[in-house]
């Protein structure tokens, strides 16, 4: 990979692989590496998670460049770039981070492409039901529309299916737009009452 496209320095030379959290600067306290790196000793791995931090103006050459580097297998994205890596992504998506328009995970797919997901509301979804048992024909009712109310929406419509629905509470015009376009239903904060007797959670 093209070191100059990175603001930090690094070290690639002595690994067989390498895995990435990609952001505007991570090297400045991301836990990720020390979680992924841990992982990678405990298995005797010579792999390593690396911090790359990256300006706007060079982002999508640094994918371009990792895309092709055969021994980049993956990695998370932080801020700023989740809806910049989605959109470089294109048709390498899953469904549920299209419909939330941003990515947070890069892995090699089964054609050794590059491919993204979004892992936040996945998580919600399963923590959820590990604890509370599944979501399927449910009525869910979710507060705001911020990034993580957006993986959560998409994740949980998933999860409720054809019998369930989704309810987004929200302000903006831009969340109620989000709501038409994942198919849930919207409700203005003002009239959050009068929806709360049909909600299951």
């Amino acid at each position: 990979v093209d070191t100059s496209l990175i603001e930090n320095q690094i070290v690639l030379g002595h690994l067989d692989k390498y895995a990435a959290i990609i952001g505007l600067n991570p090297s400045n306290g991301a836990r990720s590496p020390k979680l992924w790196n841990a992982a990678f000793v405990e298995y005797g791995l010579n792999c390593s998670m690396l911090s790359l931090d990256v300006t706007s103006d060079n982002i999508v050459n640094l994918l371009d460049e990792l895309s092709l580097d055969v021994n980049f297998i993956g990695g998370a994205i932080a801020v700023p770039y989740k809806e910049v890596v989605a959109k470089w992504l294109d048709t390498n998506i899953t469904l549920e981070a299209k419909n939330i328009g941003a990515v947070n995970c890069l892995y090699r797919n089964e054609n050794g492409e590059l491919e993204g997901t979004n892992t936040d509301g996945e998580a919600a979804l399963r923590s959820y039901e590990s604890e509370f048992g599944s979501v399927s024909g449910k009525t869910v009712m979710i507060l705001g529309t911020g990034g993580a109310a957006k993986a959560v929406s998409a994740y949980f419509l998933t999860g409720v299916g054809e019998r369930g629905k989704v309810i987004i509470v929200g302000r903006s015009g831009h969340g109620k737009a989000f709501a038409e376009y994942i198919k849930a239903d919207w409700v203005e904060w003002s009239k959050i009452s009068d929806n709360l007797a049909n909600v299951d959670l």
